[in-house]
């Protein structure tokens, strides 16, 4: 966002953009925003529910939200030193594990106890995933972030999962969760210890940030479903909205049903979708990637009108 502000008051000399101080979740940044201390909240993942109820109950309205940069899970704390990770959620097993890919329809079925995308059966077996002789019979163990934080709502990347993964369904009861430790003054271990448990279990499968990486773990190509192709999660994949479990940040304003948005606000995302605008993105290191054009297009469309616009990929 700094970068963004800076070039932005090049271009626009009469303006000042004054950037808040750093929040712990992007809970805390809509709350910013309700209360009037920003004009701009920044999300790290698709808003939530119980946000856009937050603000409902705030005054009276959901957010006004558009995505401005691709990616939003490679950057966490005490993430390994995996240069030019790329930003997204990946799909984690064993080193020793022959399965090489799945589809999110068979990744419902193994982290869902809902199935929306219409798997017949549950899968609690390698078998049901392919994989013969020895490997056939054996359990999958599941493993992940804590379902919820310590507000009891979904943690942004858990919430991510539930919808596009999951189709807006529920997890097993049986996941063994980590818990989140993002909030206060120590330092997110989840993801690390996600990954270890993978390490240590060759039945485990897990979901974690691509950065948390190491020797002994790999992670799954995924598709759609049955007909659709693979992908591995590369950066470019990942920049161009194919990879199927690839994030998306959004940058939230207030803005009352039937009206514009504020101008300068206004003008502020429209350079943030810009050309220019993301080309700052391609030049930031850290865990965001540009939008593609015609993305970036339907965001900037929605600048102009008065009508709600609350989910980023409408």
């Amino acid at each position: 966002m700094a970068a963004w502000a800076r070039e932005f008051m090049l271009r626009q000399p009469g303006v000042e953009v004054r950037l808040g101080k750093p929040t712990e979740s992007s809970t805390q940044a809509l709350q910013s925003l309700l209360d009037g201390g920003v004009q701009l909240a920044s999300f790290g993942a698709e808003i939530q529910p119980f946000q856009r109820e937050m603000a409902l109950k705030a005054v009276g309205y959901a957010p006004f939200v558009v995505a401005v940069a691709s990616g939003g899970a490679g950057g966490h704390l005490r993430a390994p030193a995996y240069t030019g990770a790329p930003p997204g959620l990946a799909i984690y097993v064993n080193a020793g594990n022959p399965l090489s890919r799945a589809t999110l329809t068979q990744l419902d079925a193994v982290f869902s106890k809902t199935r929306r995308r219409g798997y017949p059966v549950g899968i609690t077996t390698w078998g049901q995933l392919g994989l013969t002789g020895e490997w056939a019979d054996k359990p999958i163990r599941r493993y992940g972030m804590a379902l919820n934080n310590q507000h009891g709502y979904p943690h942004g990347w858990v919430y991510f999962l539930m919808q596009r993964m999951m189709d807006d369904g529920e997890f097993k009861p049986d996941i063994v969760q980590v818990p989140d430790t993002a909030y206060g003054p120590g330092q997110n271990y989840a993801f690390a210890e996600v990954v270890d448990h993978i390490v240590k279990d060759r039945y485990g499968i897990a979901h974690a940030p691509f950065s948390f990486r190491v020797p002994g773990v790999k992670t799954l190509a995924l598709a759609e479903n049955a007909s659709s192709p693979f992908y591995a999660g590369t950066r470019e994949e990942i920049a161009h909205r194919y990879y199927p479990l690839t994030m998306t940040k959004c940058l939230s304003a207030l803005r009352k049903p039937g009206t514009p948005l504020d101008p300068v606000v206004r003008e502020l995302l429209r350079y943030v979708l810009s050309r220019e605008g993301q080309e700052v993105v391609a030049a930031t290191p850290g865990d965001s990637l540009p939008l593609t054009a015609v993305f970036a297009a339907e965001q900037r469309a929605k600048l102009d009108g008065s009508a709600d616009a609350m989910d980023p990929h409408d």
